[in-house]
């Protein structure tokens, strides 16, 4: 062990090259030792066998290094996080994969020395140790990469055939409904286009998405020409203003508009009705307006000529009383008049209005039926009497039951003689039971038999009638009617108007001779 003294004098432990040469079972003879540390038939490159030992802080490399380093020429420093030489001295007989002492990454395995704070190290660098295993991980890498291209594009492509197929299936649904589409459209357009009335959709910007030929006539222009279109821009602005004001209503308000508008030609008159119908999508969502347009000449000029027939026939009916009672022609008229009045001041509508006029001029038809010296009698009349004058009021609703007036006439008439309070006849009607019309002309007919006078008497004052009247509000009468009578009386010159009520007429002086 000779040759070993040098070094542990430098270490100053003689004892344990004696140690090492026992362990080893050889004696030991100059390079003899570093000699040993090669393994016989290595085929590995980069392998390597040397010995470490901690010597205070750092590790000591005692033989030599394949880098060439000196034996206890190299030191490094023990707390190194990954020096191959640092962990495997803290775990003899550990194995891992370090760095050794020129950085290199190396797997590496320890084996104590009995005995001595040494260690015997054995490393190969990483790559060489693991190249079979890299080279079978690689392989196997590949072979999965490939297992999961092959999925993928078999994934792919049968996604790819799926889309391919539903969206094929898709596009046929698409084209069938298109076809349906388009047929129910022709369908439409040949119904829409056979109508004498024009029909368009607007938009919310106003512009045509829909017209059938007469809207088109009614623009002047062929109606395909329409879509896209204004309505300004299409049949100018005079034309245009009114449609425009119309569907912007109903598109704010949501509710459909009907409006009549009469229009002056060369020719003569044109009357339009136009409805104006709000468009909704799914939820309910304004999207436009529906446009009608309906030339209506015919049917009001036929209206407004069963109007003078039947008004002719009203005068008829009036005159046969006249013939035998000389009081009711007037009384009637003037009753109509006043109802008229009463009915527009309370903004009823115009066939309201229509049937308090018609229903106060006929009230008295039904006094063919009381003898003539009953009518004209000016002395006070018996019970009997009396109920025959009440009765024929009945009567008056009796004859013109099966005419075919607009409005509830002869209802109106019939309920003449009901009362506010329910204490009436026939029916013994009360409140808001009452037809509204029937309120409003047994009003005027209170009024004008107190205000008319007559060859033998005086008619009672504007004043003096309104307060009976007021007075029998809640009792006789509803307080509506009677308050927009007092309106016209006194704010819309009502008092000026029936002046001449108070002054009996010469047939009523006439046929008391």
């Amino acid at each position: 062990m000779a040759f070993l003294q040098p070094i542990f004098a430098v270490q100053g432990d003689r004892q344990a090259a004696d140690q090492v040469g026992a362990i080893l079972g050889v004696r030991l003879v100059g390079d003899d030792l570093y000699q040993r540390l090669e393994q016989p038939g290595e085929t590995l490159t980069s392998s390597e066998t040397f010995l470490v030992r901690q010597s205070g802080g750092t590790v000591a490399y005692i033989s030599p290094l394949l880098d060439g380093t000196k034996p206890l020429k190299r030191t490094l420093d023990f707390e190194a996080k990954d020096l191959a030489a640092a962990q495997l001295l803290r775990r003899l007989g550990g194995f891992g994969i370090y760095r050794d002492y020129q950085g290199i990454k190396v797997v590496a395995t320890s084996r104590a020395i009995q005995g001595l704070p040494w260690a015997l190290i054995r490393k190969v660098d990483r790559d060489e140790a693991l190249a079979d295993s890299d080279r079978r991980l690689t392989i196997m890498l590949g072979g999965l990469w490939l297992v999961i291209a092959v999925l993928t594009v078999t994934i792919v492509a049968v996604w790819r055939h799926g889309s391919s197929v539903r969206a094929s299936q898709a596009a046929d649904r698409l084209s069938e409904s298109n076809a349906q589409l388009q047929a129910l459209s022709d369908f439409l357009r040949v119904v829409t286009d056979s109508q004498p009335t024009a029909i368009a959709a607007i938009d919310l910007e106003g512009r045509y998405i829909f017209a059938n030929d007469k809207a088109g006539a009614e623009a002047g222009m062929e109606a395909p020409d329409l879509i896209g279109k204004t309505l300004t821009s299409a049949m100018g602005a005079a034309k245009a203003e009114p449609l425009e004001t119309a569907n912007a209503k109903v598109l704010e308000d949501g509710e459909a508009l009907t409006e009549w508008r009469e229009e002056k030609l060369a020719e003569g008159r044109r009357v339009v009705k136009e409805d104006h119908i709000p468009l909704r999508a799914d939820g309910g969502v304004l999207t436009g307006v529906l446009m009608i347009q309906e030339d209506a000449t015919a049917l009001v000029e036929e209206r407004e000529r069963r109007a003078r027939i039947l008004r002719e026939l009203v005068q008829t009916c009036v005159r046969v009383v006249d013939r035998r009672d000389p009081f009711s022609a007037h009384h009637s008229e003037r009753v109509a008049e006043v109802s008229q009045a009463i009915a527009r001041s309370m903004h009823l509508d115009d066939l309201a209005v229509e049937t308090c006029d018609i229903a106060g001029a006929l009230m008295n038809l039904g006094k063919v039926t009381v003898p003539r010296a009953v009518l004209i009698k000016t002395d006070k009349l018996t019970d009997e009497e009396l109920a025959m004058i009440r009765d024929s009021v009945m009567t008056s609703a009796d004859l013109i039951k099966g005419v075919g007036f607009e409005g509830p006439v002869a209802g109106t008439i019939g309920q003449l003689q009901e009362r506010w309070d329910g204490s009436g006849q026939p029916a013994g009607l009360a409140g808001e039971d009452i037809l509204m019309t029937a309120r409003v002309v047994a009003v005027a007919n209170a009024f004008v038999g107190m205000v008319s006078a007559r060859a033998y008497r005086a008619g009672m004052s504007f004043d003096r009638a309104a307060k009976i009247l007021m007075e029998e509000t809640g009792a006789a009468f509803d307080t509506r009617p009677v308050a927009a009578l007092l309106h016209h009386l006194n704010i819309e010159g009502g008092a000026e108007e029936w002046a001449n009520f108070s002054v009996p007429l010469e047939e009523d002086i006439a046929s008391l001779d």
